[in-house]
């Protein structure tokens, strides 16, 4: 605080409110897809320790290439990783981890149908996206085959006939699956 002589018209008196804590949550924020938003909350505290009813807070994110943070609180997830979000004001900083994850929500298997001959081979491929339909680069994905004396599926989605007949080729990314014919 400050007191001052403001002239001929008296003295004027000036404070400066300072915050002993601030806030933020979650501790921890995770997103899942690209492009998802969440809010952060924030509290602050005055040096008696009483609530601030409207907070002066401004927000940084230490990596605005993988979050962003806008000065309401807004979070945006712009790439995977993980990176710091900082709130502070008059005198007072708290941070939040954020994660951003791409977890696959949707499996698209191409070709979606062939016809082989025995001994012939195919290349199958697999585009996993998540929620918002973001591709996820390098996903991890599982081939299976619904019937392996017709046809065999490598790690890789090579399919090889073995017998006439059809089959469904199935891609799994985590929960997400996609399938195609043969």
């Amino acid at each position: 605080s400050a007191l001052s002589n403001g002239g001929s018209s008296g003295f004027r008196l000036s404070l400066r409110l300072q915050y002993q804590s601030l806030d933020l949550r979650p501790d921890t924020l995770t997103l899942t897809s690209l492009g998802d938003t969440s809010r952060l909350g924030a509290t602050a505290r005055d040096l008696d320790s009483t609530l601030v009813a409207t907070p002066i807070i401004s927000y940084a994110s230490r990596a605005p290439t993988i979050a962003t943070i806008s000065s309401t609180g807004l979070v945006t997830a712009v790439t995977t990783g993980a990176t710091w979000l900082v709130a502070t004001g008059r005198g007072a900083t708290d941070s939040t981890r954020v994660i951003i994850t791409q977890v696959p929500a949707s499996v698209t298997v191409t070709p979606a149908s062939v016809s082989l001959r025995e001994a012939e081979t195919q290349q199958y491929t697999a585009t996993v996206k998540d929620a918002r339909g973001n591709v996820i680069p390098a996903p991890t994905v599982t081939w299976s085959v619904s019937d392996t004396t017709k046809a065999t599926i490598t790690p890789t989605g090579l399919l090889t006939a073995r017998d006439s007949g059809s089959v469904t080729i199935t891609a799994r990314s985590g929960s997400a699956t996609g399938a195609a014919s043969a």
